[in-house]
């Protein structure tokens, strides 16, 4: 392995006060582990209560250098217990290189490492966002900057505590958590705890100093609300002395050193009926996705790090409104943005207010504060229905939809950067029939080139699809019918299938989140789905996407198809030629899989952009083939030429976009056919 180490000063939103002390730039070291192409990055925020720096961390690092770079990373625990010796007596420090060393395990392993540890993403704790002490209208202020939140973590240790949470319970009906800092004595935190708990506060974490035991005693046997250790609680010795003291542990992965020591203490925890919570040091996007990886694990989290920084300097796990979303990537998902990885530059100091990479963060965590405004007008819409006077049947309709949609999104959204295919057909197919075998190929072909396959969950063509692409492969909707749609029994039970009531529902989810569909034969359903997706595409409501109608082996299904497009659709004037690149036909699933891979090659995706069609992809057209485009493609064009062109502004919230370069056109949102043969021209291979 190699080490780099890297050094950041990140700004935050505001200053972040607590009893003991007020910030306004958190300093923070990267650890970087590099293997086999492979980058792995953790985090050690710097704290002056505990006495640790990045001078103080680069140095224990750097002097055990080379045996960090010849230890094995068979497993992440054991490289933790071989290095534990030498970084005793800097836990940060190991900290930072234990969430790099498993970020790398992950992804050498090709897998997340929460499933690496036997972990299923679900029952997982939502995240409060803290709100640090100022004046009561400048906090008012903070939370508002967040609204709707389901958890806010209210900062305390002042004179006017309880004012403050009064105060802030008049804007919100959100739940509290309580952290004093250490900031009270016994009488205080007992009294305070009646009244906090009749202002829906969750807990009370550390009102005492962390050296106050036999007091600490005391408030555990009188509190009205749970207590929460977190200064009093820092190695996974402390545990056990916890127990009898508080009700729960607050587990910091730089204070224990990692994420190897805190899954000790949350056994532990478990094992003497504690609560377990873990909480955060004002980490980037790098620590929190760290953190991330214990979420099925706990009972309750403060993982708001990154939300409180003003510019990021990394992607990972991302959080709305409380609740985490893993990335598409393996390990602990973490990359750093553009110019702040720079794998030759050892210890450095980059400003994160400086870097435009890090302000395109900060326009994306804009962008996410955004949602809140749909979100209210969401809310502001249903209490019109009641104004409108709407039927009880109209609105279990919308209530159904909503609740549909929201959990397929849900599902959906850890998968969003993974290609998928839709593959359509008849769920009356008998496992002999050829078309069955067919899409049994097609699956297990998609799922070798690591496609995600998504099918209707039903038998026939759906069943044979997921039996191709096996259950890790397989996402399924599932449409509810009194007959014929049970699920298969290869997505049975599994995370990424949805059951859902209205066909219509079922058919924007297999559009919106596929990246090509492959229909084989079927009824009335099947024969619905093809053209509506051939609909969506030629009114462009749908980006032009790989359409692949596959027969079963000498098959006449779709040949048939296509001789009633051609003489009662074509010959009629009812759709134009160029209509017909929207789809190919044929009875090979290899044939078939080669015009969704290839469909891929060089183009990668596309956006309007104010009026503007861009077009992402992953190498630049020669000069040449530049001019070849706007010669034969002139006729969809409103005006100009196509330009090759870097990210445009309004695209900075796609940070894993931003080293693709674009083709940028004024497409006439009309002949959609003609755009996909401009994609297939860009496809194709350059001679030289």
């Amino acid at each position: 392995m190699k080490l780099t180490l890297h050094q950041f000063d990140l700004p935050l939103r505001h200053v972040f006060r607590i009893s003991r002390e007020a910030i306004s730039t958190q300093r923070t070291m990267i650890v970087e582990l590099q293997a086999e192409g492979h980058s792995g990055f953790g985090e050690a925020t710097t704290n002056h209560y505990y006495g640790f720096t990045y001078e103080n961390m680069a140095a224990a690092l750097e002097a055990v250098r080379s045996q960090i770079e010849a230890a094995p990373l068979d497993d992440p625990a054991t490289f933790w217990r071989t290095m534990h010796p030498l970084l005793a007596d800097n836990p940060f420090a190991q900290c930072a290189l234990d969430q790099a060393a498993h970020d790398l395990w992950g992804k050498l392993l090709g897998k997340p490492v929460y499933t690496l540890w036997g972990l299923e993403a679900k029952n997982m704790p939502v995240t409060n966002y803290t709100i640090g002490i100022d004046e009561i209208d400048v906090m008012v202020a903070k939370m508002a900057e967040f609204p709707n939140w389901p958890v806010y973590k209210i900062k305390l240790g002042t004179e006017h505590d309880l004012d403050i949470v009064r105060a802030l319970r008049e804007h919100t009906k959100a739940a509290f958590r309580v952290d004093a800092n250490c900031g009270w004595d016994v009488e205080e935190t007992i009294r305070n705890s009646y009244a906090l708990k009749e202002m829906n506060v969750e807990f009370i974490e550390q009102p005492l100093a962390a050296d106050r035991w036999e007091d600490m005693r005391q408030v555990y046997a009188n509190s009205a609300l749970p207590i929460i250790a977190d200064e009093s609680c820092i190695v996974p010795a402390d545990v056990d002395r916890c127990a009898d003291h508080f009700h729960g542990i607050n587990i910091k992965l730089v204070k224990c050193g990692g994420l190897t020591p805190a899954r000790e203490m949350i056994s532990r925890a478990r094992e003497l009926n504690m609560r377990v919570m873990v909480g955060c040091m004002t980490e980037s996007t790098v620590g929190i996705s760290a953190i991330a990886q214990l979420l099925p694990l706990l009972d309750y989290v403060d993982m708001d790090g990154a939300l409180l920084l003003a510019n990021d300097i990394a992607t990972g796990v991302t959080i709305d409104q409380g609740v985490c979303h893993y990335a598409a990537e393996n390990g602990c998902g973490v990359r750093l943005l553009g110019d702040m990885h720079d794998s030759a530059a050892g210890a450095r100091t980059v400003s994160g207010s400086s870097s435009a990479d890090a302000q395109a963060a900060q326009a994306a965590q804009a962008k996410r504060r955004q949602t809140q405004d749909l979100i209210q007008m969401i809310k502001d819409y249903a209490d019109k229905l009641g104004h409108d006077g709407t039927t009880r049947g109209d609105l279990k309709i919308l209530s159904r939809t909503l609740r549909e949609l929201r959990y397929a999104f849900k599902v959906f959204s850890p998968y969003r950067r993974r290609r998928k295919v839709t593959i359509f057909g008849s769920a009356r197919t008998a496992e002999t029939a050829p078309s069955y075998q067919q899409a049994v190929e097609l699956g297990r072909a998609m799922a070798d080139e690591d496609w995600l396959v998504i099918t209707g969950a039903a038998s026939g063509i759906m069943e044979a699809g997921h039996r191709g692409s096996g259950r890790e492969h397989a996402m399924g909707l599932n449409i509810m019918l009194p007959f014929e749609q049970e699920s298969n029994p290869i997505i049975a039970g599994d995370e990424k299938l949805v059951h859902m009531k209205y066909f219509f529902t079922r058919k924007l989810m297999f559009v919106k989140e596929c990246d090509a569909v492959a229909c084989l034969p079927g009824g009335f359903g099947t024969l619905d789905e093809a053209l509506e997706v051939l609909t969506l595409m030629q009114t462009g409501k749908q980006n032009v996407i790989p359409v692949v109608l596959l027969d079963a082996k000498d098959g006449t299904f779709w040949q048939t198809f296509q001789q009633f497009i051609v003489e009662q659709l074509l010959q009629d004037g009812m759709i134009s030629a160029e209509d017909l690149h929207l789809y190919k036909i044929t009875d090979s699933h290899e044939a078939a899989v080669q015009e969704i891979t290839h469909f891929y090659s060089n183009y990668h995706s596309m956006r309007y952009v104010k009026g503007k069609l861009v077009l992402r992809i992953h190498r630049p057209l020669s000069a040449d083939r530049l001019r070849t485009a706007n010669s034969q493609f002139s006729d969809i064009l409103t005006g100009g030429e196509i330009e090759q062109s870097a990210p445009l502004e309004a695209e900075q919230d796609e940070v894993h976009l931003a080293h693709n370069p674009r083709l940028v056109l004024k497409f006439n949102r009309r002949n959609h056919g003609r755009l996909r043969q401009l994609i297939d021209f860009i496809n194709q291979p350059e001679t030289n």
